[in-house]
């Protein structure tokens, strides 16, 4: 009986370039042009979207082999791709591409400056979003300290005028009519709000602050506003970059704190948060309740997750079938922005 001897070929994805190995021998290769060109590239593969010199080279290599023969990939997506529309016969080993990942170097035989520069500009470009977590961090850094400084300095004043820290809610008003009811000269002085000027003649602060007292409250007020009105700017920027990459997301959401919340979840992959189904969008941030219906039906499923902070959902009845419905609308976005930040 004859046995057919099968070929086994290893597709090495790297930066400047695709590469096939047969028998740590080169067997074919395709450069990419350009940063740009190799951006659209690795996009395109990663999304089973491929250019037209991406789909030719691998049609060249199919009709270079045998049918029996196989190609080692690195992705089970990749392969099942490849199996179904270009009908080649192809298996996962991860543990085999790493091998071969050593020979990048004789292959396209870059220099070190070169390869780097290539490194660094696809991390700009196919990472850009990373950008919006971090501004999100800073943004959440800054909250938390705000309202830290706020509650101390409310219990700080508190000793020498209680009323107004139950009086008046919001830091920001808060700081405001501090730093006006206080001159540098340590005294109090009336203000255009008569409720306040009550307030401030019967209050029940046991404790009177010197001049050098009142000197580092209101200083201190003035610093908190600074870092508000940074945190503001901050919170500008990051509705700005947000629409900038997601524009059709922004536009339906009107506000980047739900799209970081999404962003969160996936790592920072734009990729991966559109491709999820918009079941799971519309429950993601809710994973808690998720695990607690599987694994006792008698608990419900949950109807939304992160996406229940929206006005949409917040200002209706029917917050399941509203929930749904913007999941879908997301979804779509999300696939619309994806696909032009990918291919533009």
């Amino acid at each position: 009986m004859f046995i057919k001897e099968t070929n086994k070929y290893y597709l090495l994805e790297a930066p400047m370039g695709l590469a096939i190995f047969n028998n740590n021998r080169l067997f074919s290769m395709r450069k990419y042009s350009s940063v740009d060109n190799a951006f659209k590239n690795i996009t395109g593969i990663k999304n089973l979207n491929f250019s037209d010199e991406i789909r030719l080279f691998f049609v060249e290599y199919k009709k270079a082999v045998k049918d029996y023969d196989f190609l080692i990939v690195n992705d089970k997506d990749l392969k099942e791709y490849l199996e179904r529309e270009i009908n080649i016969r192809a298996e996962v080993d991860i543990s085999a591409i790493k091998k071969i990942k050593n020979e990048f170097f004789s292959v396209f035989t870059p220099s070190l400056s070169l390869y780097n520069q290539y490194v660094v500009l696809l991390s700009k470009k196919l990472y850009s979003n990373n950008e919006l977590i971090n501004l999100s961090n800073i943004y959440e850094t800054l909250d938390t300290t705000i309202n830290t400084r706020c509650m101390r300095i409310r219990e700080w004043y508190a000793m020498h005028f209680p009323e107004l820290s139950s009086f008046i809610s919001s830091n920001n008003e808060f700081l405001n009519f501090l730093i006006k009811i206080n001159k540098i000269d340590g005294g109090d002085s009336l203000t255009d709000n008569q409720k306040i000027n009550e307030l401030i003649l019967n209050t029940v602060g046991s404790k009177e602050f010197t001049n050098d007292d009142i000197n580092k409250i209101v200083n201190d007020a003035r610093e908190i506003l600074s870092t508000i009105e940074y945190k503001s700017r901050i919170k500008n920027l990051l509705n700005k970059k947000t629409k900038e990459i997601l524009p059709n997301t922004y536009d339906l959401l009107e506000d980047s704190n739900l799209i970081i919340k999404f962003l969160k979840k996936t790592n920072g992959s734009l990729n991966e948060l559109s491709l999820m189904p918009s079941s799971t969008l519309q429950i993601l941030g809710a994973e808690k309740s998720y695990n607690k219906n599987i694994s006792n039906k008698d608990n419900k499923p949950p109807k939304h997750g992160f996406i229940y902070s929206t006005s949409y959902v917040q200002n209706c009845n029917n917050k399941g079938r509203i929930s749904r419905m913007l999941a879908n609308k997301i979804s779509i976005c999300l696939k619309i922005d994806v696909s032009i930040l990918f291919d533009g």
